[in-house]
């Protein structure tokens, strides 16, 4: 249950392993672009490496990660090796890999190894409104998108993967667990196109995951009473006065049509 990463990623584990895979997806229509970058690590290497059949690059390699100080100046901080990707690269990589779909930024793999592999679908539109276990099979109620219809699903496994506001984890957790809860953090996203920034700023963010953390106030805790305290618009006077130029350079392109920042809770 949930088309998205996670569930592609099982889905295709499952399948290469000999089992029939059913992916139940709510959205009707092919996902919007999330502007998302991900930064491909080891485990997502490691799985890639293993059950990815596409032979062309998914990203740009990564070396280090580093962090700026207020005037600019870059330190390495952990030295791992990672590939720079999208959300988007990742997705269509993915499902080129479970259900042979063919899409601009991915072509098909082809007739790959099927020993023991099984048959899978990806069903579009189908909205999961419930689960319950029936003498050791799960079955699963599904509403079609754009209709009143209704079907049920039998299955030997479901695997919840859709998202924080999760049917199947309701189902089977508390409400109180079940529930997304405000953790009391902000995170601060935008997306810049490559092109509209300086030389020196593409150097320094070509092929290593950068940070800036916001230096802590005198009379505060920490970074946490920061965030709380300095929301809106006098949280960004704070951000302007202590950021790398490097990064305001990044806000100030106000003509990108791509350009998006927003505050946002993380769950």
């Amino acid at each position: 249950v949930g088309g998205s990463l996670s569930g592609l990623m099982h889905g295709i584990m499952l399948q290469r392993h000999g089992h029939n895979v059913q992916i139940l997806e709510a959205d009707p229509e092919e996902p919007k672009s999330h502007q998302a970058g991900i930064g491909a690590a080891t485990d997502m290497l490691c799985f890639l490496d293993e059950y990815d059949k596409v032979e062309q690059p998914i990203g740009i390699p990564s070396e280090c990660l580093q962090s700026l100080d207020t005037q600019g100046r870059v330190t390495v901080f952990l030295r791992a090796k990672r590939v720079l990707t999208s959300w988007d690269a990742l997705y269509y990589r993915l499902r080129a890999n479970f259900d042979g779909l063919e899409s601009r930024s991915c072509g098909c793999p082809g007739e790959f190894e099927r020993v023991r592999a099984g048959k899978t679908s990806y069903e579009s539109g189908k909205r999961v409104k419930d689960v319950v276990l029936v003498d050791r099979k799960v079955s699963v109620r599904v509403e079609s998108s754009g209709t009143d219809e209704e079907t049920v699903w039998t299955a030997d496994m479901l695997i919840g993967a859709d998202g924080p506001n999760s049917i199947v984890r309701r189902a089977f957790v508390p409400n109180n667990v079940a529930m997304p809860r405000y953790s009391r953090y902000v995170a601060w996203r935008g997306v810049v196109p490559e092109r509209g920034v300086s030389e020196e700023t593409r150097r320094i963010f070509q092929h290593n995951v950068t940070y800036f953390v916001l230096p802590m106030l005198e009379d505060k805790g920490g970074g946490r009473a920061v965030l709380n305290e300095y929301a809106g618009q006098e949280w960004s006077r704070y951000v302007v006065e202590h950021m790398p130029l490097i990064f305001l350079e990044l806000l100030k392109k106000r003509s990108c049509s791509s350009r998006t920042f927003c505050f946002f809770p993380l769950i």
